[in-house]
C-alpha cells in the first residue's frame, strides 16, 4: 500500500522553493550576547526576563527528568521544555539535531513583546511563540530563533454579562482570557455558572495554538469549535503594532486567526471567548474489557457488530452528544439531563445493546464484556463538575499527564472522516476501522464531530472545510495504518485535523487546509508579515526544509544582505530547491508503533 500523492499546485512549489535566510550564532552579523542584554533585556518591564544563551545539554537536564507532571514541564526550563519530548528535535524526530531557541523571552506586558519583535526585526531573527509547549508537531519551537514564552503574561478572566459584540449581537456572557491562560486558568474562573467550549489537557493554552488550530472539545457538536465562539482578538503584529480583529475590524485577520494556526500571525494577547448558560452534563462510559478471554469467533462479532452499529448511529446523531469512541466502546458526553440524553439516543443504544449486541457477543460474566449504557450512565451539574470541580484545579492527577507519558505522541497521525462516507460507503469503513482494530492500529480518542460544526460555512472560518464536513476525527500511531487511511480517504476527499495531525503528514499544506483556504492565507501571510518574521514548522509559508531532508547535509544560508557566514560553506552558494513534503514509509519504518491506550490530547 503506498501513499496517493496529492497534485501540487505551483503556488505551493512557489511558497517552498526559495526561502528567506534568517540569522545565527554562525552568522558575523549575529548579535553579541551584550546586544542581547542592552537593546532588549535591559528595556523589558520590570518583571519580565530573557533567558538564554542555553548551554548544551541544558533540555536534557531541565525537562527530561520531569516525569509527566504537566503543570510542571509546562513551566520548567524557563519555557524551553516540549510536553512530547521528541519535538525538542526537528520534525519531532530523534534521529534530527535539537530545534531549539538561542534565547527565550518571559513576556509579561505587550511592551515586552513589541521591543522583542523590533530587535528581532533588526537583526533578522525569526521569532517562534510558547504558552505550554503541547504542540505535537513542534511548532512551538524552532532552532536559532528568539522564542516568545507567554505562560506567565498577565492573566485577565473577566466576566461581562449579556455583552453586545461589534456587530450588534447579544451574547449571554463572554470573558477575556489573556495570552498565556490555560484552560486550567479559565475553568476555575467560570466555575458552575456558565457552560465554555474548551480542551481536554488542562495544561493547554486558551488563546493560543490549541484555540488558532481550530479548537476542538468534546462540547464542540453541541457548541461549535473553539473558533467559532471567539468574538475578538488583540493581537501584536509583526511590526510591533497592536490591533484588534474581529466582525467590524480587521477581519480578514480575524478570518486567517480562526484556524490558520497559531505562531504565524502575531501573538494574541487577549481573547474575548464566548460562555454558554450553565447545563447538566450527562456521561455514558461504555466500553467493552477482557477481550483476551473471549474466543476470536465471539471477539470478532463483537468487534463487527459495535462497528456497524456505530458507523449508523453516528449519521444522524444527537447534535447535543459528543465525546470520543474507540474499538472499545464509546465516552459520550451529553448537554441535558439524563432524561434529555435517553430520549435523544441512549434508549436507542439500550436496545441495541439488549436485543443485538447480548444475543451475538457471547461475553462472559466478570471476564468478558460490557455493562449496558444505561448502568453507566451519570449525570453531573455542569461542565465544571465534568472536568473535575474544585479538585482538579493545579491537580496533576486529573488532567493529561505528559512528558515520559508522551513517549511516541509524536507518532500520531490523525484524519477527517466525512460524514458523506458514513452514509454513502458504510461497508468500505466498516471493513478499514474492522482492520484496524483488529490489529490495534486504531486510536484510543477518535473525536465525534458534526453537530453544529457543520452548520457553519466553509469560507466562514479559516478552518479545513473538510472538518466543518467531518463526522469525526480518527487516529492511529501507525505509519502502516495511516497508509491505509490515507488510500481510503486521500486530500481529494478530506483532510487532517491541524491540531493533531503527524509533523511528517504527507504534502500537509494541502491535507491542513485544502489548497483554496491555503492559497487565501498565504496572501494574508504577506500582508501582515511581509518579512516572515515568525516562522515555525508547519505553519503558513513556513521558511525552511521539508521533511524528509532534501539534503541530510543542508546548513542555511546567512543573510546575504548585511552578513556572512563565520564558516566558508560552499553550499551557501547553491539554490536549494524544494517540493512538498512527501511521506516516505521507508522513513517511517525506523519509528515503530506504540500502545494505542496513550491518552492523546483532546
Amino acid at each position: 500500500m503506498r501513499f496517493r500523492p496529492s497534485f501540487i499546485s505551483l503556488q505551493f512549489l512557489t511558497a517552498t522553493s526559495a526561502f528567506k535566510a534568517y540569522n545565527s550564532p554562525e552568522c558575523l552579523s549575529w548579535p553579541s550576547h551584550e546586544t542581547w542584554t542592552e537593546d532588549l533585556a535591559d528595556t523589558l518591564s520590570e518583571t519580565a526576563a530573557l533567558h538564554g544563551p542555553f548551554p548544551d545539554g541544558y533540555y536534557k537536564e531541565e525537562c527530561e527528568g520531569l516525569g509527566a507532571n504537566a503543570y510542571v514541564i509546562s513551566s520548567a526550563g524557563h519555557g524551553i521544555c516540549m510536553h512530547a519530548h521528541a519535538c525538542q528535535h526537528e520534525f519531532c524526530r530523534e534521529q534530527y539535531s535539537q530545534d531549539l531557541p538561542a534565547y527565550i523571552l518571559e513576556a509579561k506586558e505587550e511592551t515586552d513583546i513589541q521591543k522583542a519583535l523590533k530587535f528581532c526585526r533588526e537583526h533578522n531573527i525569526q521569532v517562534t511563540v510558547k504558552t505550554t509547549g503541547h504542540s505535537y508537531h513542534g511548532a512551538s519551537t524552532a532552532k536559532n530563533s528568539l522564542l516568545i514564552w507567554m505562560a506567565n503574561f498577565k492573566k485577565d478572566g473577566s466576566i461581562t454579562d449579556n455583552y453586545e459584540s461589534c456587530d450588534g449581537t447579544f451574547h449571554h456572557a463572554i470573558m477575556s482570557i489573556n495570552g498565556g491562560e490555560t484552560w486550567n486558568d479559565v475553568i476555575e474562573a467560570v466555575g458552575p455558572e456558565y457552560h465554555v467550549v474548551t480542551g481536554g489537557g488542562r495544561t493547554v493554552s486558551a488563546a493560543g495554538g490549541w484555540l488558532m488550530g481550530s479548537g476542538l472539545s468534546f462540547s464542540g457538536r453541541k457548541y461549535g469549535l473553539g473558533v467559532d465562539n471567539v468574538l475578538e482578538f488583540e493581537i501584536v503584529l509583526a511590526d510591533g503594532s497592536l490591533v484588534t480583529a474581529n466582525a467590524c475590524q480587521n477581519q480578514d485577520l480575524f478570518w486567517a486567526l480562526r484556524g490558520g494556526g497559531g505562531g504565524t500571525w502575531g501573538i494574541v494577547t487577549r481573547v474575548l471567548y464566548k460562555l454558554h448558560p450553565v447545563v447538566p452534563i450527562t456521561i455514558t462510559d461504555w466500553f467493552i474489557g477482557g477481550w483476551e478471554n473471549a474466543s476470536p469467533e465471539s471477539a470478532t462479532t463483537t468487534l463487527s457488530t459495535w462497528l456497524k452499529f456505530w458507523i449508523e448511529a453516528s449519521s444522524n446523531l444527537d447534535p447535543r452528544f459528543g465525546g470520543f469512541w474507540n474499538s472499545a466502546g464509546i465516552h459520550l458526553i451529553f448537554a441535558g439531563t439524563r432524561e434529555e440524553a435517553n430520549e435523544a439516543f441512549l434508549n436507542q443504544f439500550q436496545d441495541w445493546y439488549n436485543d443485538v449486541l447480548l444475543p451475538k457477543a457471547g461475553f462472559i460474566p466478570f471476564l468478558f464484556g460490557a455493562l449496558s449504557p444505561f448502568e453507566v450512565t451519570s449525570q453531573t451539574s455542569s461542565w465544571y463538575e465534568y472536568r473535575g470541580g474544585k479538585d482538579a484545579y493545579n491537580n496533576p492527577a486529573l488532567t493529561d499527564a505528559t512528558g515520559t507519558s508522551y513517549k511516541g505522541a509524536e507518532n500520531v497521525y490523525a484524519r477527517l472522516v466525512p460524514l458523506e462516507t458514513l452514509q454513502e460507503d458504510p461497508q468500505g469503513l466498516h471493513d478499514l476501522l474492522f482492520d484496524l482494530a483488529s490489529n490495534l492500529q486504531l486510536g484510543e480518542t477518535n473525536y465525534i464531530l458534526g453537530g453544529v460544526i457543520s452548520d457553519v460555512g466553509d469560507d466562514a472560518t479559516s478552518v479545513h472545510p473538510a472538518l466543518r464536513r467531518a463526522a469525526w476525527n480518527i487516529f492511529t500511531f501507525s505509519p502502516d495504518a495511516y497508509n491505509k487511511i490515507l488510500d481510503f480517504l486521500p486530500n481529494e476527499i478530506t483532510g487532517a485535523c491541524f491540531n493533531h495531525h503527524s509533523p511528517i503528514e504527507p504534502n500537509w499544506r494541502d491535507a491542513l487546509w485544502g489548497k483554496q483556504q491555503y492559497a487565501k492565507l498565504l496572501g494574508l501571510k504577506e500582508k501582515f508579515d511581509p518579512d516572515r518574521v515568525f516562522n515555525c514548522w508547519h505553519c503558513i509559508d513556513y521558511q525552511g526544509e521539508e521533511n524528509p531532508k532534501v539534503d541530510e547535509d543542508y546548513h542555511p544560508k546567512c543573510p546575504t544582505a548585511n552578513a556572512t557566514s563565520i564558516e566558508d560553506d560552499a553550499d551557501n552558494n547553491e539554490d536549494k530547491s524544494r517540493a512538498s513534503s512527501i511521506f516516505h514509509s521507508k522513513e517511517l519504518a525506523v519509528f515503530g508503533s506504540v500502545s494505542l491506550f496513550i491518552y492523546t490530547l483532546l
